[in-house]
């Protein structure tokens, strides 16, 4: 019991300290990090997220190039492919640090429609040609109902992660769609779906994916990511689930 009352007191404050970052982020983040907006008023906005940055170099490849530099040429370049259609708001627009809290604190409080974090050092397995996209997953159903008190519960997860919740299904449907325009995509191996509790998808108010196009270590993965052909594709792929994601 003690152990839970810890775990939820910690989650706690760090979703405190999601707010306060947010609350930072609403005053001062157009200097920051301005948004780019589609034309169109009543545009869905997409948050992008290029992992890593600054001295969180990811995972270097056999032949030095970082997953920051692979995952930032990315960004942009599904950023010009959704602009004319949406707003889109990049979490890191330069090469520089950017923590996890400072990036679900600005795709909230810019109202983002849905947030993709873009890696590429391939995620649980490093040697994989494939393309893994990532969807936060629910608790075990045993796990859904929380009790008043935290003495009272062995539930771990808090009431912030049950925000989660609302976006799951859609969550995994956008990850669905990827996983179909990845596919044709993918080095060597497929394209697939997985559920995990990551840390990047932490409390996000909107349909959260983190999307893993390949292992750089992957010698042949590294290649491709040094073709600015290759990259376009990629891009090109993500826009085409977005659009179908949002289509009739």
């Amino acid at each position: 019991m003690q152990e839970t009352a810890i775990i939820i007191r910690f989650r706690a404050k760090q979703r405190l300290a999601v707010l306060l970052v947010a609350g930072f982020v609403a005053i001062a983040g157009t200097a920051l990090c301005p948004p780019v907006r589609a034309d169109a008023p009543s545009a869905k906005i997409i948050a992008l997220d290029p992992g890593h940055g600054g001295t969180d170099t990811g995972t270097e490849g056999s032949g030095g190039l970082l997953e920051k530099e692979v995952t930032l040429a990315l960004a942009r370049r599904v950023a010009a492919c959704l602009e004319p259609r949406y707003g889109v708001v990049l979490t890191r627009s330069g090469d520089y640090r950017l923590d996890g809290v400072d990036r679900a604190a600005l795709a909230n409080s810019r109202q983002a429609d849905l947030f993709v974090s873009l890696h590429a050092g391939g995620g649980f397995s490093s040697t994989s040609g494939g393309i893994t996209v990532f969807y936060r997953g629910l608790p075990p159903d045993s796990l859904l109902t929380t009790a008043d008190s935290p003495e009272s519960s062995a539930d771990t997860y808090s009431l912030w992660d049950r925000v989660d919740e609302k976006q799951f299904y859609a969550a995994r449907s956008l990850a669905s769609l990827l996983r179909e325009s990845f596919d044709p995509l993918a080095v060597s191996g497929d394209a697939v779906v997985r559920q995990a509790p990551l840390a990047p998808l932490t409390g996000m108010h909107m349909p959260a994916v983190l999307v893993e196009v390949g292992a750089i270590t992957h010698p042949a993965v590294e290649d491709r990511f040094r073709d600015p052909d290759y990259l376009s594709a990629l891009a090109d792929a993500v826009c085409a689930a977005v659009d179908r994601f949002f289509g009739p």
